[in-house]
């Protein structure tokens, strides 16, 4: 038998970081008329690259975080294809650690996908 609560006062998700004010972000390519900023509010907008093939988006926060989230979407309207996306962390003066590596279809019926990562090598 499984163990089981049904709980009814479910405290608030904290709110989201403010990676204008707590980080740089650095990217390897930016349409301009969907610059990264884009990406980091909730209002339905969206960043682009200006220019096919691999992106890099970076956030090199200020001082360290504690971080137990990081939810993503990815969009595509126009295009059939494969979109591969990989997520890694480093700490300063340390080599990187991918934490997940995942590939998306994206077809006329599937135009959203979306990605919650809750599990950190750092939080074990």
């Amino acid at each position: 038998m499984i163990r089981k609560a049904i709980i009814k006062d479910v405290p608030k998700v904290s709110e989201w970081m403010d990676l204008a004010t707590l980080a740089r972000l650095e990217i390897t390519s930016e349409d301009p008329e969907h610059p990264i900023e884009f990406a980091l509010n909730a209002d339905n907008k969206f960043w682009r690259a200006a220019e096919d093939g691999e992106q890099t988006i970076r956030v090199l926060f200020d001082a360290p975080q504690n971080i137990s989230r990081i939810s993503l979407l990815f969009e595509e309207n126009t295009v059939s294809r494969t979109q591969q996306f990989s997520l890694s962390w480093q700490r300063a003066g340390e080599a990187a650690v991918e934490l997940v590596r995942q590939q998306f279809n994206f077809s006329c019926q599937t135009r959203r996908r979306s990605m919650r990562i809750t599990s950190f090598p750092w939080s074990k």
